[in-house]
């Protein structure tokens, strides 16, 4: 039996490890380790927790229970136990067990009702913690940290119906506390990637685009500067003549009696007086 036993435990340290080495999420990696324990070891329930950013909640990442009571309990409290934070209030039990790294244990259905009510901020939650921990069945427990590379990045807990933790369950909870702590640390640097490469990506299209924006005005700019230049040189090259026109108009209006030629060589010079300011116009364009 202790054989068998101990065959069992290799086998879900194996699958652990695998984890390890696989590339997953940290809902695959807790939900891997809990189903692992409940299959290997038969534990009634079982609950694996994230410990936040910030430090100040444990986040139920999952957790098992008979579906029913399961289903009951949620029924009660109004909302889903995945992902509900967990206040991890200075000086409480579990505040010192994941600053000591060290294991919880509950002996006594009056501490796990305890436990749960320092452990909440909703009211609905805490009138109800005597009626879900009777609805559960469960009598003691234990909490282990989850430490990877001296750090603290969750928690793993069992529950019981039938015996107080013993020996046995903390030793099997600390070997898997490893394994699980540096399986869930892995996933969440992976997630921490992946996160990044996307942000990456985004950033590089958006600078892709700033550059395609930039390129155009360079272009359009250039286009400019050569109507620009054009431009200059056509006032240039009309300037002369449009002055000689404008000196012999005015040389000949002087001594023309004629009306009808005179009228003529007015419109000549209202011309070149229209053709004189569009030049202006070009040479302050091209200066821009």
């Amino acid at each position: 039996m202790a054989k068998d036993l101990e065959h069992e435990e290799l086998v879900l340290v194996e699958k652990i490890n695998s984890i390890i080495n696989s590339k997953t999420s940290v809902d695959e990696v807790f939900k891997a380790i809990i189903e692992g324990m409940i299959d290997v070891f038969g534990y009634y329930s079982a609950g694996a927790y994230l410990l936040s950013a910030d430090k100040k909640h444990l986040v139920v990442k999952d957790y098992y229970i008979d579906g029913t009571i399961a289903r009951g309990i949620e029924k009660l409290v109004g909302f889903s136990l995945i992902d509900y934070r967990i206040p991890l209030f200075k000086g409480s039990i579990l505040k010192k067990s994941i600053e000591s790294k060290g294991p919880l244990i509950i002996k006594a259905r009056s501490e796990l009702e305890m436990v749960v009510k320092h452990h909440t901020t909703s009211p609905t939650l805490r009138k109800l913690i005597r009626p879900i921990v009777k609805l559960s069945g469960l009598k003691s427990g234990v909490g282990i940290p989850l430490v990877a590379d001296d750090e603290v990045v969750g928690m793993l807990g069992i529950s019981s119906r039938e015996h107080d933790p013993n020996e046995e369950d903390i030793r099997r909870l600390k070997i898997f506390g490893v394994q699980a702590g540096l399986a869930v640390k892995k996933a969440k640097m992976y997630e921490e990637l992946e996160d990044y490469s996307r942000h990456l990506e985004k950033r590089v299209e958006q600078k892709t685009g700033e550059l395609e924006q930039t390129q155009r005005k360079l272009i359009e700019s250039e286009k400019f500067a050569a109507l620009g230049m054009l431009a200059a040189g056509v006032a240039h090259e009309i300037n002369n003549p449009l002055g000689n026109i404008s000196l012999s108009a005015e040389l000949l209006l002087k001594k023309e009696g004629d009306p009808y030629k005179i009228r003529k060589l007015e419109n000549i010079l209202e011309s070149v007086g229209i053709t004189s300011r569009i030049v202006k116009n070009l040479l302050a364009y091209s200066r821009r």
